[in-house]
Order: C-alpha cells, then structure tokens, then sequence
C-alpha cells in the first residue's frame, strides 16, 4: 500500500521512531476522523486481486436498477458500500454507490454534485449519471485508477507529465468548486480520479463530495484525513470552513504524487517528519518536486491559511512559508 511505501522511505528519512506512528489528534476528533476515513471512496479497485470473479454480491439488501448487471463489490465503508455494474445493453461500466446505515451522506453528497453540475458538467469534476430516492443510492461514472494506485504502481513519483496534468486539472476542479462556495475537505490521492479516454486521453477527476460543506460553514466535529488536513483543523475550538483547506490538503497530496513519500504522518509536534519537514530550506525541502510542479506545491503547502493561493498555471515564481510561522507557535503547542 502506498501509506506503508511512503511511510516507511519518509521513517527511514528521519530515523526509526515508534512514537512516529501514535495517534496525535484529541480525542474528541480521534473517532470522527476514523469514520470518516472508511468511509466508502469512489474510485477504481486499487488491485487487480480485488476483482476476484468469484465474488458474490454482499449481503445486505442491494437493488440494481434496471437495464444494469451486477459485477462485483468494489469497496466496503462503515457507511456506504461501492459497487461496480455494467450497462446491460452496451457493457459500459458504472459505480453504484449504496448506503449501508441510515443516515449515510449519499442523498447530501448527490445534492452536493447536483448543485455542482447544475448549469454544465465540469470536464475535471466527477458528475452524478442518477440518484435514486428510494434506496439512497447513486450511479456515477467509473474510473480505471487514481492518484493513489497510479504512486502505488510506480512504487514512486508519477510520470512528471502526467504530474503535470493531474496538478492543472485538479487545481481547475477545485477552484471550480470553490467558486460556487462548496469546500470539498477531503482532498487526497484516493479521491482524485484517472481516466483515459478512447482516442488516449488522459484526465483528472475530483471525487467524492461525502464530507463536503458550504464555504464558513462552522464545524464542531472536523472531518478530512489527519495526513492531508491543515494544522487549522487540529486547533482547539470551532473550524470555520475556507477554500485554503482543500489547498494545504492538494500541496500534499501533489507532494506525495511527485515525491513518492509521504512527507509526514500528522500534523503535529510529535511527528518527527513533520518537524523535520519544515526545518529543512526551502530547496532542501522540495529538491525531490520536479520543476514544473514546485509552484503548484509551494503555493498551497503553507502552514499559515493566509499564505495559501492558486498559482497561475505558467508562474513558476511563487513563494513559500520556509519556517514554521510565529503566529502559529503557541496554537501548535497543542498538537
């Protein structure tokens, strides 16, 4: 798996830690994370053991729609389940999101989407095909990878080019997004998508709109995956939801893509790759980041919100916070 591939370069990088492995998030946050990281991801299965045809469909009540065969079971969350199904006149393969408790965010992630598309499909934004109302459940399209298989394959940096592609086609999904005030909050490399079209073209796709929320939108309970998510979302007190967090969550993610690694495991004092990773210079820090995505990276990996931005696609002159920032010193004290 890739969290085991960069967790143990970025170990070895540092040095062998037990503690770099312990949890470092209150309590409070702890369970919610946990949740929401089973949650079901819509992407394609990340091995090719996983299609197993010998599977049989899951226990509980599953109705396909008409017109549609059941394939198989893609992946199992604590609150949806994904399932792979194939147009029954054509063969086209389609994902049928399912829930799996009652109130499983299908019905608020199809209005989410809906509301996306509303006016016109966004070429690098995943778009609902059908919602059905009796049964909670959504047909999307299906992808033959994503960012997270695609690093795991490679067992390292993506190709840069196709780097390069899924860094402006992302960055346009979710400045997209952004601009129609939603907040996605789960930026990572199993949620950006991979396609390659007929003639060979190769696309990005954002997906899986489960966690997302209305720009200032004020949190309690703070969804995202602890890797990905900005130091922001760990302080102490009520999260109020900005288009700089699906940012700080991109830079990594990108990071993670061009480098193979991960570049820490949470964001807190007590992870060594953490501290490590910002004592280094700027050079030092990004020298793995081939050139043409350094921009991309060093205007959202920035541990000040403030200091977060969308880099023009042909700006290669950015600039980045080298140090942890004063003013964010004593919040840090509590990570």
């Amino acid at each position: 798996m890739v969290g085991t591939m960069v967790g143990t370069t970025v170990g070895t990088m540092v040095g062998t830690n037990e503690n770099y492995k312990r949890k470092v998030t209150a309590t409070a946050h702890t369970k919610q994370q946990t949740t929401n990281m089973a949650a079901a991801t819509v992407r394609a299965p990340l091995l090719a053991s996983e299609l197993d045809t010998t599977s049989k469909r899951p226990k509980d009540t599953l109705c396909v729609p008409d017109g549609f065969t059941y394939i198989k079971c893609l992946a199992k969350g604590a609150q949806a389940r994904v399932h792979l199904l194939a147009r029954s006149h054509d063969g086209t393969l389609v994902v049928l999101k399912t829930p799996r408790v009652e109130r499983s965010g299908i019905a608020e992630e199809y209005e989410f989407m809906k509301q996306i598309h509303n006016d016109a499909k966004h070429a690098n934004v995943l778009a609902p095909l059908e919602y059905f109302a009796d049964t909670e459940s959504m047909l999307l399209e299906w992808a033959p990878s994503d960012v997270f298989t695609l690093v795991q394959k490679t067992a390292g940096p993506m190709e840069e080019a196709l780097l390069k592609t899924m860094a402006v086609e992302v960055q346009r999904g979710l400045k997209f997004i952004h601009n129609l005030k939603i907040i996605h909050m789960d930026v990572k490399p199993e949620n950006l998508l991979y396609f390659v079209d007929a003639l060979g073209v190769k696309s990005f796709k954002v997906a899986d709109f489960g966690l997302s929320c209305e720009v200032a939108t004020v949190l309690e309970e703070k969804p995202g995956s602890p890797t990905y998510a900005p130091p922001e979302v760990f302080f102490p007190g009520p999260l109020t939801v900005t288009d700089s967090i699906d940012m700080f969550s991109f830079g990594v993610t990108l990071y993670v893509a061009s480098t193979g690694m991960l570049p820490w495991l949470a964001v807190s004092r007590r992870d060594a790759g953490f501290m490590h990773f910002w004592s280094l210079s700027e050079n030092v820090r990004f020298a793995r980041v081939p050139p043409s995505v350094v921009p991309f990276i060093k205007s959202t990996l920035c541990l000040d919100p403030s200091e977060r931005n969308w880099p023009e696609v042909n700006n290669a002159s950015q600039t980045v916070v080298q140090s942890l920032p004063v003013m964010l010193e004593e919040k840090l004290d509590f990570l």
